[in-house]
């Protein structure tokens, strides 16, 4: 929160309600796509969880059958238009999630580009894929989707956030109304998941809940599968440049990490060399304790072409996602997608 800029938020949701009213009346239409589109966006700016969703939303529709294709604008890249991206790009080409998406499963293309028809029209006319994948694309309005699913951060939920520039919301609350299921991550246990499904139950919409769960902390570039219970009681230097890096220190200590730093970068941020090496330089005041280097999936993409090869190897933590039973299925809302056939 900010709120020497509250003052500015109304402004800033007067012109979010006049765009979304546009597109409400009719008076804007969107762009049919020639196949199913599912959009995993956000009501904030900043890391909800998306791309753990997408990824998990992939490996799952692939094992349905179904060949999906994903698009994302590619933010914090310096290229501009249509990109093809393979696991061996830059993220500083393609951005830091759709090469983190790429390198996870390099059997689905994936595209970046900030015109989400054109990127679109690219795919589709290329990979032949059974439906697109548009990340973060909740505020984008101009291409049909069918279906909107909106990640929400549990330890900031949106009732209790403010709008731009005072807050992070995009827009007001009641644009949740648009979304077709609420999905609710980073909560630390489920009495905290079921709280915020309580809080926005007035939408009377279908809610569903998952968890970042880690699933090994292999050492970067390699494919080693190491527990992350190996973290326990093990000195850490946490080095992060994701939109919740809180969340993130606080699962490296429910694995038992001793956590002596955590470097903090903004979210996406383009780690430099000059960076890397006042990273060593905390990891040095440390070393006679051994601690590893640990850092995200995202911030790797970022982190290993500017880390020298003399130096200690960064770990790196890889998640999944785990559901809690009895609630809402987005499966189930994937199927029901009029005329998409495996």
């Amino acid at each position: 929160m900010r709120p020497w800029l509250l003052p500015l938020s109304p402004l800033y949701g007067a012109g979010a309600r006049l765009y979304a009213y546009l597109y409400d009346t009719g008076l804007r239409r969107a762009w049919q796509a020639p196949v199913p589109v599912i959009s995993v966006g956000n009501i904030a700016a900043g890391g909800t969880g998306k791309t753990p969703v997408v990824s998990w939303l992939i490996t799952s529709l692939r094992a349905m059958g179904y060949q999906p294709a994903y698009l994302s604008r590619g933010y914090g890249r310096m290229t501009r238009g249509f990109r093809l991206v393979s696991p061996g790009d830059q993220a500083a080409t393609v951005g830091d999630e759709a090469l983190m998406i790429s390198q996870r499963h390099p059997e689905t293309p994936v595209g970046v580009c900030e015109d989400r028809q054109t990127g679109i029209q690219h795919l589709t006319s290329v990979h032949f894929p059974d439906l697109i994948l548009l990340d973060d694309a909740f505020q984008h309005r101009r291409v049909a989707r069918d279906l909107d699913w909106v990640v929400i951060d549990a330890t900031i939920p949106p009732y209790r956030d403010s709008l731009l520039p005072g807050g992070s919301l995009r827009e007001p609350i009641g644009a949740l109304r648009r979304a077709d299921l609420l999905i609710i991550s980073k909560w630390t246990h489920p009495a905290q998941a079921e709280e915020v499904r309580t809080h926005l139950a007035w939408l009377d919409k279908p809610v569903a809940a998952c968890q970042p769960v880690w699933t090994s902390v292999a050492p970067a570039g390699t494919d080693v599968p190491v527990s992350p219970e190996v973290l326990a009681d093990r000195p850490v230097i946490l080095v992060s440049g994701i939109g919740n890096p809180a969340f993130f220190e606080t699962q490296a200590r429910q694995y038992g990490a001793n956590v002596l730093h955590h470097l903090i970068f903004a979210d996406h941020h383009p780690y430099t060399a000059g960076e890397v090496t006042a990273i060593l330089r905390v990891w040095q005041a440390h070393s006679s304790q051994q601690p590893w280097l640990l850092t995200t999936e995202k911030d790797a993409t970022r982190l290993l072409p500017v880390w020298p090869a003399s130096a200690p190897v960064p770990h790196v933590a890889r998640l999944t996602l785990t559901w809690l039973p009895g609630w809402a299925d987005p499966l189930a809302q994937v199927a029901a997608i009029p005329g998409l056939q495996p």
